[in-house]
């Protein structure tokens, strides 16, 4: 994993290793003051910013994204989403704004504002429901007309301030309730954590059967959802500022975190099982984020950021490999392998889908791996405790 190489200044030493550990600048679009939201689906792409209200971008690659309008008409919006040549906005104390924009390519015409009873902060979809979240609860609405949508049920709460939405169930971060979980059919309650109450909740995201909910100074809560009924807080991770946003995509979860930029963390298996990697400085203030495969979209109050996550980390390394390498021989193996790391290491051992297998630890730099009888052939992945090297391995039983 250490590429040799001559030049001019002597010999020079690369890590090329094949894990994915930061994120690049691509492109910046700046726009005006305040973008606070960015909501991506596709090749199409919308920034809110209070005041200064919508921007609509249309992407002919994720590299590029191309701004078609900015929209403003007094009001604040805190988001906005895109479906079937509509816009949906939350216009703070005017409700669900709804505007026709064909393609995101003409300058918007306002249609209707739905009064949903308090201040619109957030806008989801799921099929043909929508889902706002207001200073009273939320709202869901039936896309029947998409110019008419039509208010079904209300769920409300003391102090909400985040959602996600689900075919089956939304939930929600109340500041004062703690941690809810709404089914959709009648949008009555079906479980909570009222543990989780007093945190500023920002942001919120799925994976697997795991919340994953951005709070501000707090950084990150992860809840396990897997029995919707008992949602329980398994973890905090804290992050250098405050946590304002957070998106998953491919295995990965990004959070835009204020001045600190963007912070990736590698998800081995869904859960707390994070590694967390350097943090890329937008230049501004992270304030919310959007991930699609490889790609990463920060709204950072004056621009639209595009990020994307690198398929390999190179660096110069600063001291001789043996110090940094991991390695595993011989590979493939049958029986069992031999494995170098750093002195004083332990080891987590993960089969392909992320599930750890084995553990080990060293004090003199290496270990032996013997897979237990219940383990198959394939491909094993290796991470050391010491400076977060990995490897892999090919058993062959």
């Amino acid at each position: 994993d250490i590429l040799y190489f001559s030049t001019t200044e002597g010999l020079q030493l690369v890590d090329v290793t094949t894990t994915p550990s930061s994120i690049a600048f691509i492109s910046r679009e700046n726009l005006h003051s305040g973008i606070e939201y960015v909501w991506g689906s596709g090749s199409k792409l919308l920034t809110s910013s209070g005041i200064y209200g919508i921007d609509g971008f249309n992407m002919p690659s994720p590299e590029t994204p191309n701004q078609t309008f900015n929209f403003t008409n007094g009001n604040r919006f805190y988001a906005a989403l895109y479906y079937a040549h509509y816009i949906y906005a939350a216009e703070g104390s005017d409700g669900l704004g709804v505007f026709r924009s064909n393609s995101l390519a003409e300058y918007p015409d306002p249609i209707r504002t739905i009064s949903i009873g308090g201040v619109a902060m957030d806008v989801a979809r799921v099929d043909t429901m929508l889902y706002v979240l207001s200073t009273n609860g939320v709202t869901q609405l039936k896309i029947l007309n998409p110019e008419e949508p039509a208010i079904r049920w209300d769920a409300p709460s003391s102090n909400p301030e985040a959602m996600f939405a689900t075919e089956s169930y939304v939930y929600v971060g109340d500041e004062d309730d703690g941690f809810l979980v709404f089914e959709t059919g009648m949008m009555s309650e079906v479980g909570s954590d009222h543990s989780a109450a007093g945190y500023e909740y920002s942001s919120m995201t799925l994976l697997g059967n795991y919340i994953y909910a951005a709070v501000g100074s707090d950084g990150l809560l992860i809840f396990d959802v897997s029995d919707p009924s008992s949602p329980l807080l398994v973890s905090q991770i804290d992050t250098d500022d405050d946590a304002n946003g957070v998106a998953s995509a491919d295995g990965w979860l990004f959070v835009a975190a204020d001045r600190e930029g963007v912070i990736p963390f590698r998800i081995y298996s869904p859960g707390d099982s994070l590694v967390e990697y350097d943090a890329m400085d937008t230049g501004g203030r992270a304030s919310w984020i959007y991930a699609s495969g490889d790609y990463v979209f920060v709204a950072d109050r004056y621009a639209v950021i595009v990020l994307r996550n690198t398929a390999a980390s190179i660096e110069e390394c600063s001291k001789v490999p043996e110090d940094y390498s991991l390695s595993v021989w011989p590979n493939p193996f049958n029986a069992s392998c031999r494995i170098k790391l750093p002195a004083g290491s332990e080891i987590e051992i993960f089969d392909r889908s992320g599930r750890l297998v084995s553990k080990l630890s060293t004090a003199d730099g290496f270990a032996e791996w013997k897979p237990s009888d219940d383990l198959g052939s394939g491909v094993y992945l290796f991470r050391a405790s010491a400076g977060g090297r990995t490897g892999s391995a090919v058993y062959l039983k």
